[in-house]
């Protein structure tokens, strides 16, 4: 649905006026209204929310941002147009000359190491938006791959398979809940997990320490928290 139904629905389920939602939203009425129509009248121009925007409704509407972000339809044309807070923003295009990517939603499952491997209970956290052929994202902690400019808090974005080549980066899960990020290599029998950060010595998996080695994907593109 476009952002002005999912409003509007929301709106009249719960016996709501237009009044109603924009004390609720903190926005005005004529603006409420101009959302729900998908357009502003004296422009003839899409309505684009800002970040602020969009949070205010989502919050007035009990949701999250990323939830009502993953309620629009697939195909509805998605830029990310400011910066607010350390969190970008969908928004609705207003100018069809300018090139916009399309995006793909893919759901954010957590925690990865960079560094000692840590446990991670696999869970849902939302969705994060993308141009990458991405298949789950998953938040970085540590620092042992700031040699490739993968950060504490980054997020990684994965592609799902079980098999890597010699010097891909990897996402692999140890033992059953371990679960840690490094540039893969094998030694006959042993999987090698390569740091790139000197301070953290290789790790070797075989046989002898490990009994369940998975690789969960490989990473392909990250996106960086601007401090």
């Amino acid at each position: 649905m476009k952002l002005g139904e999912i409003i509007k629905i929301f709106r009249e389920a719960r016996g709501l006026s237009l009044d109603d939602f924009a004390k609720l939203s903190g926005r005005s009425k004529g603006y409420i209204s101009y959302i729900e129509r998908g357009i502003n009248p004296r422009s003839g121009q899409p309505i684009s929310p800002t970040a602020d925007t969009l949070q205010a409704l989502a919050q007035a509407m009990e949701i999250s941002t990323s939830d009502l972000f993953d309620m629009l339809d697939d195909d509805q044309t998605i830029t990310f147009k400011e910066n607010t807070g350390g969190h970008i923003a969908p928004s609705i295009p207003d100018d069809p000359n300018v090139f916009v990517p399309q995006l793909k939603k893919v759901p954010l499952l957590g925690t990865t190491a960079a560094g000692e491997p840590i446990l991670s209970d696999e869970h849902f956290e939302g969705y994060v938006g993308t141009t990458a052929n991405a298949d789950f994202c998953l938040r970085v902690h540590g620092d042992s791959m700031t040699g490739i400019g993968i950060y504490d808090g980054d997020i990684v974005f994965v592609k799902s398979q079980k098999e890597a080549e010699p010097g891909q980066v990897v996402v692999v899960r140890i033992n059953g809940d371990a679960v840690t990020l490094k540039r893969f290599y094998r030694n006959g029998a042993s999987v090698i997990l390569q740091s790139e950060n000197p301070a953290y010595p290789p790790m070797i998996f075989n046989a002898d320490n490990c009994d369940d080695f998975r690789v969960l994907g490989i990473a392909i593109i990250k996106q960086s928290i601007i401090k």
